[in-house]
């Protein structure tokens, strides 16, 4: 059994044994890009569990992941759901930019970058 495989039982193992979801989702999300499962990672709906700071982590690494791969779709259906949970964020916008590049659409990237500029100087 291959690390990822290892990694991937011993965390579905933990959750189904009640380990707390904040703990286990990120790990495990990391642990399906080992043997290549992204399609498993990206179906994933994102669990309510987590605490936001853990669920942002867990989106870059799905975002990342549906990039990786060029899986648009998926990618489309991560920024709604992040979207919802936190909205307007400089993570969602980066992203925003980064799938407009990627579909030609130039000038909706500008507008993301420069939103996700304007949200990051509030910082």
């Amino acid at each position: 059994m291959g690390k990822g495989a290892s990694a991937e039982s011993a965390l579905n193992e933990a959750t189904k044994a009640g380990a707390d979801i904040a703990l286990t989702a990120v790990p495990l999300a990391k642990a399906y890009l080992l043997p290549f499962k992204q399609d498993a990672l990206l179906a994933e709906p994102m669990p309510p569990g987590p605490p936001l700071m853990k669920r942002a982590e867990l989106f870059e690494v799905k975002a990342g992941a549906a990039l990786q791969f060029n899986v648009i779709t998926a990618l489309r259906r991560i920024l709604d759901e992040v979207d919802r949970i936190d909205p307007g964020s400089v993570a969602t916008l980066s992203l925003c930019a980064t799938v407009a590049l990627r579909n030609g659409e130039d000038a909706e990237a500008g507008l993301y970058a420069d939103n996700a500029g304007d949200v990051a100087s509030q910082y």
